[in-house]
């Protein structure tokens, strides 16, 4: 065996330094080959009922296509495989508390694995992670007992008897509670890349199963380790109307036990009264780090959710032996009451949550090559083409320049790098076009000294807030709740100058008359570092002075940042869930399936002013070709304005 071939070396270089990441990735893979392998899993058949594939020759065959078919970099397929069990309290009285307060508690812990697939240059990224995740709630209630004394006070006992000393009683109740739950995860697993050649071989194997976990990753390329925790806490109040019949189960008068059987429909409305979540993801490897964290603030009122119940209780009561009648004056006979509940729901629920995040990634810095210095090179002689500057940059690319003589390739390198330094050290910009070129010279300048020095350097930097309210509305209606997010996220000036641009754009307007007919059902607005903040960051980069939270908290000041995208989503579910009838403890089980499609995303261009867009490119489903898009397109060239697709 070979040094290149030892499985230590092998992961090393995949990004695993340590075991439990290692172990974490090997179990995610492990898990998907045998849930791609057997045609009775539950993964399997939940995809094979989603696309509609009768056998998993078929299934393989469209999950090739679907991967193919990931067109946007926001484009994503999620598969995610869960089980665990659930604990809850019975339902409890306390003595001589008939109409509450009643308490409550649940716990519930799951094993989560997840696969999801994005588009990437030149092929397709797929996470493949193992999940631990639980919550825990506490709970207080109350209600009362309406019917019959509610509808008919003269004849409050409308009991039929039914038979064996046993009578069948009807009830209307109304219900209140409050409940506070605390959720947990802990994710981890690999990150990989599978050029779009190697697609079909790569899906082949995960249904053939032949393969153990380290040979499936060895066949993708730029592996990365990832790890993520995230920390919920949901306060929630609803309540409940209750119409149901009971049957005692012992006899009338039964003392001191007796027990009930009920059954009956309910109605419920639940109302999130407050949200909080904190989360924080980690995804590198030896030459790259990329970090993710949630910026929310606890939001309130934002998800009301609607539904019924048919449901059965079993019910039991035991009252406290007395000698005192209990019509008699004084205190009453001490009771308690426990009950447990089965039964099926269908529920509806209308959501509007904000989600705010930053991320950032630092790449190890590449030295400059021949052939990029030569590109930059020309890049500045297309803008400045006075006679001067041109005879200088010629004079510069002169292999033979003295001031090349005797030094190594990467020495003439920086060498000639220098020297476009100091041609335009100075030099203002007349137009965007040199702008964009002496800001393509200082990255590059930075990017080499890290270089020289051994550093990383930061490649990309955003900001993005996520809205989910967007059913029903109309084109003027997504503009407005669009900007009102832009308007919340970003400096006033730009986000003024971003709303004037989309609203005399015609080509902008289509679009958004396409969006109103659309199902979207997520919106996203991404900002950027303005170029002042990317200079800071590079030098607080290199002097060492830029630490996690100061980066984070630049990046959270709007008036640093620009807006560079707004996208609209709709995603599509698949999901087949199973929890077990069982009171007190409960099995649950699930697999889903889900597809997200970018509907319309536009992406801003910037000239020299940071805080008024030039241009724009845009993609999507939206974007395909029609009559109002092309007479649009057409309208834009006439204006002058820079229109890519």
């Amino acid at each position: 065996m070979t040094y290149g071939e030892n499985p230590v070396k092998q992961v090393t270089d995949m990004g695993f330094t340590d075991n439990a990441a290692l172990e974490s990735g090997y179990d995610a893979v492990k898990s998907f080959l045998k849930s791609f392998k057997k045609p009775d899993h539950a993964v399997s058949v939940n995809m094979r009922v989603a696309t509609g594939s009768p056998d998993q020759a078929e299934l393989a065959d469209k999950f090739k296509s679907m991967l193919k078919q990931l067109e946007h970099g926001d484009d994503e397929i999620g598969l995610q495989r869960s089980y665990g069990l659930n604990l809850t309290s019975p339902f409890t009285v306390l003595a001589d508390k008939a109409t509450g307060p009643w308490p409550t508690a649940g716990a519930t812990g799951n094993r989560n694995y997840i696969l999801n697939a994005e588009r990437c240059e030149g092929g397709v990224t797929l996470y493949l992670m193992s999940e631990a995740s639980g919550n825990a709630s506490i709970g207080v209630g109350a209600g009362k007992d309406y019917w019959p004394g509610f509808f008919d006070a003269n004849n409050p006992a409308r009991s039929v008897d039914v038979g064996n000393d046993r009578t069948l009683t009807p009830n209307f109740r109304l219900r209140v509670d409050l409940t506070a739950t605390a959720g947990a995860s802990q994710r981890a697993g690999v990150v990989f890349n599978v050029p779009d050649e190697d697609i079909d071989g790569f899906v082949d194997d995960l249904f053939e199963g032949k393969l153990n976990p380290l040979q499936v990753l060895k066949k993708a390329v730029d592996h990365e380790t990832y790890e993520a925790r995230r920390f919920t806490l949901d306060i929630t109040t609803g309540g409940t109307a209750d119409l149901r019949a009971g049957v005692n189960l012992t006899e009338d008068g039964s003392n001191p036990f007796s027990a009930v059987v009920r059954g009956g429909f309910a109605t419920n409305i639940l109302v999130n009264l407050m949200t909080y979540t904190d989360y924080s993801l980690t995804q590198k490897n030896d030459k790259t780090e990329l970090r993710e964290g949630g910026k929310n603030r606890p939001r309130f009122i934002n998800n009301l959710t609607g539904g019924g119940q048919l449901r059965g209780q079993l019910g039991a009561t035991h009252t406290d032996p007395t000698n005192t009648p209990a019509s008699a004056a004084g205190p009453t006979p001490a009771t308690q009451t426990a009950a447990n509940n089965l039964g099926v729901a269908a529920n509806m629920s209308v959501e509007a949550r904000t989600v705010k995040r930053v991320k950032f990634r630092y790449n190890v810095a590449k030295p400059m090559t021949a052939e990029a210095l030569s590109k930059l090179s020309k890049s500045l002689g297309d803008v400045f083409k006075d006679s001067t500057t041109k005879a200088r940059l010629a004079e510069l690319a002169d292999p033979l320049n003295a001031r090349y003589t005797g030094k190594s390739p990467a020495e003439a390198i920086q060498a000639q790098l220098d020297g476009l330094n100091e041609l335009f050290a100075g030099v203002p910009s007349q137009n965007d076009n040199q702008y964009k070129a002496l800001r393509g010279l200082k990255r590059a300048t930075v990017e080499q000294q890290a270089s020289v020095n051994k550093h990383s350097v930061l490649d990309n930097a955003r900001f993005e807030t996520s809205k989910t309210d967007l059913s029903g509305l109309t084109k003027e209606s997504i503009l407005t709740r669009i900007m009102a997010s832009v308007r919340e996220a970003s400096a006033p000036g730009n986000a003024a100058r971003v709303a004037e641009f989309m609203r005399q754009d015609p080509k902008l307007s289509a679009l958004l008359k396409e969006m109103e007919n659309s199902q979207g059902t997520l919106a996203r607005v991404r900002l950027e570092p303005k170029d002042e903040l990317i200079d800071l960051i590079d030098e607080g980069s290199r002097n060492g002075t830029m630490t996690q939270h100061d980066l984070s908290s630049h990046l959270e000041d709007r008036n640093k940042m620009r807006i560079k995208r707004l996208v609209v989503f709709h995603t599509a579910t698949q999901a087949e869930n199973f929890t077990s009838p069982l009171p007190l403890v409960s099995y649950n089980s699930g697999a889903s399936l889900s597809v997200t499609k970018t509907l319309g995303r536009i992406n801003f261009i910037y000239g020299e002013d940071q805080d008024k867009p030039i241009g724009y490119t845009f993609d999507g489903e939206m974007s395909r070709p029609s009559e109002s898009l092309y007479k649009a397109a057409d309208q834009l060239q006439k204006e002058g304005f820079e229109l890519k697709s």
